[in-house]
Parts: structure tokens; C-alpha cells; sequence
């Protein structure tokens, strides 16, 4: 696919998948709104695929360096994540907090990552990093109150070549995104 057609359908995608619940729920209704306290547990990326291969796949022919690196870039990447979604939810009033709860009335944050595309940038050929959630919301006793596909990229330039840095912003983008959302379901949208 094109870069380009690949970038226009991506951010489609972010638009609609940022808005899927809108619609539909926001409102008086809805259990979130007024909600201001959140929990997020840790990143499962137990499911995710990274490229066309699992994430066992892609890390197969890897070296203990490589997959090291691998780790450490997923715990910058949640670390990041979270470090965007709280100071962005912290401005509308929304208090997130990583688990465990300090006390009653927190709803939880289930980021779960079902795709990874690290991207490459080359002289000849460049691909975005790319990165798609879900983002399961429960209640206090752990019963499902919503859920939204949620994805963030970053381009691919002699800017910003490297992979490790190109997927620490696109999950500090997803914790932007995330911040975004919540904000429309709980009313604490400007």
C-alpha cells in the first residue's frame, strides 16, 4: 500500500475508532459520565501482532540483545503512554493512577495491544510505526463497562529514523488518544 493511502487510512481509522462509543452511549446514560477516577492496569500485549507475524514470531529470530531491547522499548512505551494520558486528563479535572487502586471508586483501564508495525526508514523505502489498541473499561468489581479500538502512528523520516523513538511517540499518541476519548464518555470535554 502506498505511504500515503496507508497514512490517510490510518488516520480514518484513528478518527472513527476515537469516536466509536460517542455516539452511541455518551450521555446521561452513560456509566462513564462523571466519572473522574481511573485506574489503568498494565499493557497486555499477550495477543499483539507485530507486522504480519505474533509477537513469539517476530521475536523468534532475534537475538537476547535485540529482545531485551524489545522489552525495554514495551515498558517505555506504557511508561510513556501513561505518562501522556495523565497529564493530559489531569487538565479536564480526570484522575488516572497506574494499578492498583488507591481506594473505591475507580473505574479500571485495560490497554490492550493487538498490533504493532515498527516501521522502517531506508533510503529507498520507508514505513510508518504504527500501533492499535483496545481499551477495555471495567467497573470496581472488574465487570466490563465499554470498550474502543483506539491507534496512534508516526512517520517514518531521516528526522525521526529511529524505531525505539518512533514507537515511544505513537504510545505517548495513544495515551493523547485515550485522553481524548475519555474525556468525550465522561463529560469532561471542553
Amino acid at each position: 500500500m502506498p505511504p500515503a493511502l496507508l497514512t490517510a487510512s490510518l488516520a480514518l481509522f484513528t478518527l472513527i475508532a476515537g469516536c466509536a462509543h460517542v455516539s452511541k452511549t455518551a450521555g446521561p446514560s452513560d456509566p462513564l459520565r462523571g466519572a473522574r477516577h481511573f485506574v489503568l492496569e498494565s499493557f497486555d500485549f499477550s495477543g499483539c501482532h507485530v507486522g504480519h507475524q505474533t509477537e513469539a514470531e517476530y521475536l523468534a529470530d532475534k537475538s537476547d540483545l535485540q529482545r531485551q531491547r524489545w522489552e525495554a522499548d514495551k515498558a517505555e512505551i506504557a511508561r510513556l503512554y501513561l505518562a501522556a494520558l495523565a497529564r493530559r486528563s489531569s487538565q479536564r479535572g480526570l484522575d488516572i493512577v497506574p494499578a492498583p487502586a488507591p481506594g473505591p471508586g475507580y473505574l479500571i483501564l485495560r490497554p490492550v495491544i493487538t498490533f504493532i508495525e515498527p516501521g522502517k526508514f531506508t533510503r529507498s523505502r520507508n514505513s510508518n510505526t504504527q500501533m492499535q489498541m483496545k481499551l477495555v473499561i471495567a467497573d470496581g468489581q472488574g465487570g466490563q463497562v465499554g470498550h474502543v479500538p483506539l491507534a496512534a502512528h508516526t512517520l517514518s523520516s531521516s528526522g525521526n529514523p529511529s524505531i525505539s523513538d518512533r514507537l515511544y511517540q505513537t504510545g505517548s499518541r495513544l495515551g493523547a488518544a485515550t485522553a481524548r476519548y475519555l474525556f468525550r464518555r465522561t463529560g469532561a470535554a471542553r
